[in-house]
């Protein structure tokens, strides 16, 4: 396993649009077939807790595509099957929709589905409906050239569509985004707090998040392996993520909680994820 850790060697990829089967995945030919936009392509992911790393809670299991898209995905908890969503793509790769269903009375049923939609081979829109093809929510996306500027998310009222709240994303002359700020009205005003990002060499070394009165309410580092995959995350200096890997693939996450709530999650937020391919 690699454990030294080495500050911006790496890269990182900062997803801008967020914001986790019992049938095999494709044979990879190598290692580096193993990750897709930056994402391992892992077929199962078990979660344990640190206290009991033994006893596991929860597992995730993946399907994918020849073109390494995601299909399907399974949800576990305590070996019972609870969630399972699946996928659609274009030619382009491009999601076109998903599928989620819950597991009652030992079959699977429709809880909701998502709709994607394009121009100019960018993202539009994403709209949410019920298992009656009614719209619940929807997510608009404006850009400025090829980055994305807006992410706006309504919610479904009648015949209108509401603003529930919304992001504002600006780059660096790198293309590199550097700030992410949330707003609840329509005139992209009212700032909730703001993210702000800083790299060094081309990779993400700081994540600092604003609150409207100024102060700060967290400072995130970003540590890398000698490979450039990401080693360490801390946050106002207690490590809160920990990875570890074997022949260029992620095998292991660690995870700590120093919040004000730790029972939000669970066991604490301390947990263990462990990798297979």
């Amino acid at each position: 396993m690699t454990y030294r850790k080495l500050k911006i060697t790496g890269f990182l990829t900062i997803p801008v649009l967020f914001f986790f089967s019992s049938c095999e995945v494709n044979d990879f030919e190598n290692d580096q077939t193993f990750l897709k936009d930056g994402k391992f392509l892992y077929k199962t992911e078990q979660v344990f807790c640190q206290s009991d790393p033994k006893s596991k809670i929860s597992e995730k299991r993946f399907v994918y595509d020849e073109s390494g898209n995601e299909t399907e995905e399974l949800l576990y908890s305590h070996s019972e099957p609870t969630f399972r969503t699946t996928s659609t793509y274009n030619t382009q790769n491009k999601k076109l929709s998903d599928s989620v269903f819950y597991f009652s009375y030992a079959t699977w049923a429709l809880s909701s589905s998502y709709e994607y939609k394009y121009s100019e081979n960018k993202l539009v829109e994403k709209i949410n409906y019920d298992t009656g093809k009614t719209y619940l929510y929807k997510t608009t996306f404006t850009y400025s050239g090829s980055h994305l500027r807006y992410e706006e998310i309504f919610r479904r009222e009648g015949n209108e569509w509401i603003l529930n709240y919304g992001y504002a994303y600006k780059y660096n002359r790198r293309g590199e985004l550097i700030e992410k700020a949330s707003f609840h009205n329509e005139l992209r005003e009212t700032i909730y707090d703001t993210i702000v990002y800083t790299y060094k060499n081309g990779k993400l070394s700081t994540e600092k998040r604003i609150l409207t009165t100024g102060e700060t309410g967290y400072f995130k580092e970003y540590f890398y392996t000698n490979e450039g995959y990401l080693d360490e995350v801390t946050e106002d200096g207690n490590t809160v993520v920990k990875n570890f890997y074997e022949d260029n693939k992620l095998m292991e996450k660690h995870t700590w909680y120093f919040g004000i709530d730790p029972g939000f999650s669970l066991c604490n937020g301390n947990l263990i994820y462990k990798y297979e391919y």
